[in-house]
């Protein structure tokens, strides 16, 4: 049984879970960044993205944040997610959901 569910872009499009190949993290530097200091890591990045790649090639933007903490739990939110097909307390999804909603889900449940 493939498990498939309906999230928002960070562009508000709609976009069916199933259509996902795989999740990543990009890391965006500042523009005039000179790219051997990214590589000896001498440089933080500005802002991290959360993109899912679908199958045809095609990117989808998810999340995007500052705090590289955040960055990852939302990976970490959204992979599981996906794999379930329910929110993290079990609850079924049953109308489109969005990065920001899983985070402020996960936040509420640690308060």
């Amino acid at each position: 049984m493939i498990l498939s569910m309906w999230i928002y872009t960070l562009d508000d499009r709609i976009m069916n879970s199933a259509l996902i190949e795989c999740l990543e993290i990009i890391e965006t530097f500042p523009e005039d960044t000179d790219p051997e200091q990214v590589e000896s890591e001498l440089v933080e990045p500005d802002y991290y993205e959360i993109v899912a790649v679908m199958s045809s090639g095609d990117e989808a933007l998810l999340h995007s944040c500052e705090d590289p903490e955040e960055a990852y739990l939302v990976y970490d939110l959204l992979a599981a997610t996906f794999a379930r097909g329910t929110y993290r307390d079990g609850t079924a999804i049953l109308e489109p959901t969005s990065a920001h909603l899983l985070l402020e889900r996960e936040r509420q449940s640690h308060n």
